[in-house]
């Protein structure tokens, strides 16, 4: 199969617009920034979440009595057995999925909603006796600093 390109502009003349046709997609100059905003929006929060679970999980473990071997099992290997598991067969499913939408559109609408919940939840925690900086200074195992 011939690697498909971006081609040039083309205006038609039934609708005066300008289409963009990568493929067999056809694009408006109006859905390819509808197309970028939201491939930029679904970066910034994955982004954020790169970000923010590395430094927020293991506090939140280590307040619920967690070891630190147990925080790094979970940390380290947990996602990566979880996309083991999760990837292959989605991955197989959505190759082969035909819809008006496109392959990936489906998939990624139905796993929108888990991933928006989960991302809350991060945060949420039973609030310590002794604040933000007395869990954060017990995670680090350092009695002075509380």
């Amino acid at each position: 199969m011939p690697p498909t390109s971006l081609s040039a502009p083309s205006v038609t003349p039934a609708m005066g617009k300008t289409l963009f046709r990568a493929g067999t997609l056809r694009y408006t100059s109006r859905g390819l920034i509808a197309v970028f905003a939201w491939l930029l929006g679904g970066e910034v929060v994955f982004t954020l979440i790169d970000m923010v679970e590395p430094k927020i999980l293991p506090l939140i473990l280590k307040h619920h009595g967690a070891s630190d071997t147990a925080i790094g099992v979970i940390i380290g290997s947990f996602n990566a057995v979880l996309q083991l598991l999760i990837m292959p067969p989605l991955g197989y499913y959505s190759d082969r999925l035909r819809t008006r939408w496109g392959r990936r559109i489906p998939i990624l609408f139905l796993s929108i909603p888990f991933v928006t919940f989960f991302l809350a939840l991060t945060p949420s925690r039973p609030r310590s006796p002794v604040g933000w900086r007395g869990a954060e200074a017990s995670a680090r195992g350092c009695a002075r600093c509380r």
